[in-house]
């Protein structure tokens, strides 16, 4: 039997399409289109129709600012990542964010090593980021690993943030839990 590879586009395809059945079910459930309305939130951008809202919910979180801690690294060092979450969706996300457990992941190339360390026990609550808000992440140092710099070069991988949105139409008691990612390529230069 052939075994496929779906990768990362075949992963948000997946995550893209089970929001739109989501969304569809819940719009369709309730006797008003509680999308009907235009709606304008921080932006400046209307969200008028079901179609407006799904590509709102995938481009409305986002990584930026990310960076290595210490700023600089050099062969042998061992670091961190950090990441700015940006939210510009109309509704409040929920993400873990805590030393031990987090949402926020990164995986890097071969010129970076992930180095087992002791992993510690204590969970946090879940972070709320409200419409327009942002807060910094970092990849938890007792979540079990950290980097470190094994070759000069140029060192490449990308960022990735696991949250939730809880959508409640109007009009029901009825509460739909979005689950979705945000996944972002970045780069630095390792130093000898």
């Amino acid at each position: 039997m052939k075994s496929y590879n779906i990768g990362i586009f075949g992963t948000f395809t997946i995550i893209l399409l089970s929001m739109m059945v989501v969304i569809s079910f819940v719009a369709l459930s309730n006797h008003q289109n509680i999308y009907a309305q235009s709606t304008t939130n921080n932006d400046n951008s209307t969200i008028s129709t079901l179609d407006d809202l799904v590509k709102k919910l995938v481009t409305g979180v986002k990584l930026e600012n990310i960076i290595t801690v210490p700023k600089e690294v050099h062969v042998g060092d061992t670091f961190e990542v950090n990441a700015t979450v940006v939210n510009t969706l109309p509704l409040n996300i929920t993400f873990i964010a805590g030393n031990c457990n987090s949402d926020f992941s990164t995986n890097l190339n071969n010129i970076v090593e992930e180095i087992m360390v002791p992993q510690c026990m204590n969970r946090v609550l879940p972070t709320v980021l409200e419409s327009g808000d942002k807060t910094t992440v970092q990849e938890p140092t007792g979540a079990g690993k950290q980097y470190k710099a094994v070759a000069e070069g140029e060192a490449n991988g990308n960022a990735v943030l696991l949250y939730s949105i809880e959508v409640k139409p109007e009009d029901t008691s009825l509460t739909t839990l979005l689950n979705s990612q945000v996944v972002k390529p970045f780069s630095f230069t390792i130093l000898q």
